[in-house]
């Protein structure tokens, strides 16, 4: 005969303990008990036990009263079971960059820690750190709805390359050379590195359309004439760091991110590339 917690009644109850769900017939207390009308009887005595031993009359126009009721009592709570006890670390709460993070959205682990910090602050349970980042990225995702407009990344670069056919990659080499010859601000350049805005295929397909319409005007696709030199503008030394920093489809994005000596000097080598200057500049 099975054990009166291994009821279908009790089979989906879970409890927290130590910040997880435990199920009620895997509790130790529940186990031990021999049948229901026991467990509620021992239920009930805790009950009284745990109300006489904490005193709720307190002043709370006195902070100090306050104050010291915690102190006395809230290690009570916690050793019955009654409260979970909070965590007193921010590691503790295993903050991590959600594995579906939908494209387009930046993790920061500073930001993370900040977060950490405040749960840590009002006492949150680790309980509810998934749940918090799930609406945290469903209110970004949200917000950037109207930027998308139902259009994706692959959609999109689907279109341009039915649109240009074989002329794709020549045509898109030429919007990234007509890219810092529209956008000449650094201000410019950063905002659509740091937003992923310039690598958009939205916009670089208007860019490209419009590279065909200027092509014939040398002085614009070549930056005044620096390209025939092996030289660059500094427009065009940002906005293919732009590219390698923030296109995942460029071959030098992940060895950027993971350091890689020969892609790190790359990127310093192209501002080496800016007529009477050899000084590297960053983006962001």
């Amino acid at each position: 005969m099975s054990a009166w917690f291994e009821s279908p009644d009790l089979a989906t109850v879970v409890v927290q303990q130590d910040g997880k769900d435990v199920p009620i017939k895997d509790i130790p207390f529940v186990k031990e008990t021999p049948d229901l009308a026991t467990f509620v009887k021992r239920g009930y005595e805790a009950h009284r036990e745990v109300g006489s031993r904490l005193p709720l009359k307190i002043d709370k126009t006195k902070p100090e009263e306050v104050i010291k009721w915690k102190t006395d009592n809230l290690p009570k709570l916690w050793e019955a079971g009654v409260l979970d006890r909070p965590l007193t670390k921010v590691e503790e709460y295993e903050i991590k960059k959600p594995e579906n993070l939908p494209e387009g959205l930046n993790w920061s682990d500073e930001l993370s820690g900040e977060l950490g910090k405040t749960l840590l602050k009002h006492g949150i349970p680790k309980a509810a750190v998934p749940e918090l980042l799930e609406l945290h990225t469903k209110a970004l995702t949200n917000g950037l709805k109207d930027l998308d407009s139902g259009y994706s990344y692959e959609e999109t670069t689907a279109a341009l390359k039915a649109e240009f056919g074989a002329d794709y990659d020549a045509t898109l080499e030429d919007a990234k050379r007509l890219f810092p010859q529209i956008f000449k601000s650094e201000r410019d350049v950063a905002f659509f590195a740091k937003t992923g805005l310039g690598n958009h295929p939205i916009l670089t397909g208007i860019l490209m359309r419009m590279s065909k319409g200027v092509k014939a005007d040398t002085s614009v696709m070549n930056g005044n004439n620096n390209r025939g030199t092996g030289a660059m503008t500094l427009q065009e030394a940002q906005s293919e760091h732009a590219d390698i920093m923030n296109n995942k489809a460029n071959p030098k994005h992940a060895l950027y991110h993971s350091k890689d000596p020969a892609t790190l000097q790359y990127v310093e080598d192209l501002y080496k590339k800016i007529p009477g200057s050899d000084a590297k500049v960053t983006i962001g």
